[in-house]
């Protein structure tokens, strides 16, 4: 009896040592959060609608009636400016939505490129997506060499001489939709354009 009586004093110190390093822990995230946020703060963004969850809840109701998330980010763009931020949890999303700026944020070495959303758009839902290209390339030296390697082939001279293939395409699209339209049938929209293009 005294056995499991000295048990039992054990285990529930036990479990108060442990809720007390719970709660330390809690609080330590909450403050970490509360950090991020005051560093972050001064970029304008939508209310939160959480202080844990951020603007995930948003999002999720947004998903959950099969709306478009890219939607409530044109709309946060339009009310908050061309930079605005996005918290996920403890995480901080700062959208760039002015061309001038994602240029300059693309193409110069000072800017870090965050190695987890490089890698994802490498590599989407298991297969290759962008790869190892102009997009993607976290090494600046490696990006400048691609794109000297890509330059020609955008040059304005270059672009207009291929006016008329541009557009005798996108006629033979056209009257291709005329005829869906006219017949009132679905369109598979990737095979035309694959096709057409």
């Amino acid at each position: 009896m005294a056995v499991l009586h000295l048990l039992l004093g054990l285990l529930g110190k036990a479990l108060f040592l442990l809720s007390c390093l719970l709660f330390v822990a809690f609080l330590g995230y909450c403050l970490y959060l509360k950090y991020i946020h005051m560093k972050y703060d001064h970029i304008p963004g939508s209310p939160r609608d959480s202080f844990f969850f951020g603007h995930s809840p948003t999002l999720l109701r947004i998903m959950k009636r099969d709306g478009v998330v890219h939607d409530k980010f044109l709309e946060w763009s339009e009310t908050y400016g061309h930079v605005y931020r996005i918290n996920f949890l403890h995480y901080v999303s700062v959208f760039v939505t002015c061309p001038e700026a994602t240029k300059e944020i693309l193409m110069s070495p000072k800017y870090l490129k965050d190695k987890v959303v490089y890698k994802r758009l490498f590599n989407l839902f298991g297969q290759r997506f962008f790869g190892n290209g102009l997009i993607t390339a976290r090494d600046h030296e490696m990006w400048y060499k691609q794109r000297r390697i890509m330059d020609p082939a955008f040059s304005s001279l270059y672009l207009r001489g291929l006016m008329g293939t541009f557009n005798e395409r996108a006629e033979k699209l056209m009257e291709k939709l005329s005829e869906i339209a006219d017949n009132n049938t679905e369109a598979n929209m990737l095979q035309l354009v694959n096709c057409h293009a």
